[in-house]
């Protein structure tokens, strides 16, 4: 048996680990937050309600964009991924209903309950077509938005919007104490917390506890300062 064995040696498996890095956040608190308040006198109410969406929610583009109207209850104060004909859902647990934060609330229902809004059955419709289909790219709408608040074109992506609002999440309090990796973890339909380890979980440099994920501009007024000021100066 040795001898078969010193013919035939059984290969020892190298392992190989990959990078390791933090994905890109608008950072916490973000300049974001008052800069992308432009997106409503840049492109109207859709967008401005589009862009408070992505930023205060932890759904993948697709999932946001696929949301219709009867998945955000006002009531129950949650918004529901679910599969319907417009997409389907990444996995398993992206099926979840997640908080309607306070912030997000009131920016939702400005836009739901507009008057002048048509009536759609998709939260952020499309009519390219002459039909109601599903928003696929808004890239230039984010870049319009971008360059106006001093990014460059192509800097600023959705996919950063789902990372900021993980960051932001875990500065929240549960009941008094740190939100769990794993409550985090299954707002971002995440089946555990390996992820939001590895990536998602970067905090930034400002900590800011709070009971609500929002992003109140007042209490960083001191450490933004200039930024602020050319900001608002550009709307």
């Amino acid at each position: 048996m040795d001898a078969e064995r010193a013919r035939h040696p059984v290969p020892v498996p190298v392992l190989r680990f990959a990078h390791r890095e933090e994905s890109r956040t608008l950072g916490r608190p973000p300049v974001a937050s008052h800069a992308l308040r432009i997106v409503s006198h840049v492109k109207g109410a859709e967008l401005d309600s589009l862009g408070e969406r992505r930023r205060r929610q932890c759904g993948r583009a697709r999932e946001v964009l696929g949301l219709e109207v009867g998945d955000v209850s006002f009531d129950r104060k949650t918004i529901t991924f679910r599969p319907n004909q417009w997409r389907r859902l990444k996995t398993a647990t992206s099926l979840r209903a997640v908080p309607l934060w306070p912030q997000l609330e009131a920016v939702l229902r400005a836009y739901v309950f507009d008057a002048d809004r048509p009536p759609s059955r998709l939260l952020f419709p499309s009519y390219r077509t002459g039909e109601e289909t599903m928003l696929t790219d808004f890239r230039k709408l984010l870049d319009t938005v971008a360059v106006r608040a001093g990014w460059q074109a192509g800097e600023i992506r959705s996919r950063m919007f789902r990372h900021t609002y993980c960051a932001a999440r875990l500065q929240t309090l549960d009941q008094g104490a740190p939100v769990s990796l794993f409550t985090a973890a299954k707002e971002l339909g995440h089946g555990g917390e390996a992820m939001v380890r590895r990536v998602y979980g970067h905090l930034g440099q400002v900590r800011h506890r709070a009971e609500e994920v929002e992003y109140r501009i007042e209490a960083f007024e001191d450490k933004l300062k200039g930024r602020l000021a050319a900001l608002r100066g550009a709307v």
